[in-house]
């Protein structure tokens, strides 16, 4: 498993992480933002059971049991890691099966030829190209 600091933007964060390597995403959630992919399955996680109960086409599980005391943590990391493998053999997360496949690149920055033309003498005067 990896960790991965993506952007912010629920969308964004998802496609991030795929870029980056993600063969299957845990997308988590406390306010049930409906999100996929159509490139890995995305599996969204509730924080809490009012969500998932609200939501029951956008979650595939909820964490909430444990806030609630009616599961401990090492439950529900079972049954977290249950989902896992069984996405992982083929069953299809609520995102894929409703067809849910948003994509969403986000801008980072924009290099202007001149200021790279800039950098590149910058860096032939300093020796770095020789």
């Amino acid at each position: 498993m990896i960790i991965m600091d993506t952007p912010g933007y629920d969308i964004s964060s998802v496609t991030g992480k795929i870029i980056g390597g993600a063969h299957m995403v845990l997308f988590t959630t406390g306010k049930g933002t409906p999100s996929g992919s159509a490139i890995a399955p995305v599996l969204k996680v509730s924080s809490n059971n009012r969500v998932f109960r609200e939501m029951p086409d956008d979650i595939d599980i909820s964490a909430g049991d444990i806030l609630e005391g009616t599961k401990s943590l090492r439950q529900m990391g079972e049954e977290l890691v249950d989902l896992v493998m069984r996405t992982a053999r083929g069953e299809q997360a609520k995102a894929e099966y409703f067809q849910i496949q948003e994509f969403a690149i986000p801008n980072v920055s924009v290099l202007r030829k001149e200021v790279i033309h800039a950098e590149m003498i910058k860096r032939n005067n300093l020796g770095f190209m020789q």
